[in-house]
């Protein structure tokens, strides 16, 4: 998931740094322009701080969406959706 204007509050004593790759947090809560994500199993963000990674969704309602260890509430004007041809899913403003 690409960010906007994201704001993020996390717990700086527990991150595990990746290389090249970016950081894993723990734990974390992120507001941006798409919605509100809460993380309790770890999620990953570049190393430029220009996108999240999560693990796939296990259940998707029109705009909640969880994940193992995550929970999405999705702002009225954003989408998930399934990139099928790269089995990814992103956010999309609608």
């Amino acid at each position: 998931m690409k960010f906007e204007q994201m704001n993020i509050s996390f717990d700086p004593r527990n991150l595990i740094p990746l290389e090249e790759m970016g950081t894993i947090y723990p734990t974390l809560r992120l507001t941006d322009n798409w919605g509100i994500l809460k993380v309790n199993k770890g999620a990953l963000i570049s190393i430029n701080w220009d996108k999240i990674t999560l693990s796939h969704p296990t259940k998707i309602a029109r705009q909640t969406i969880e994940g193992d260890g995550w929970l999405l509430q999705l702002n009225e004007n954003y989408s998930f959706e399934l990139d099928e041809k790269n089995h990814i899913y992103g956010i999309r403003k609608n």
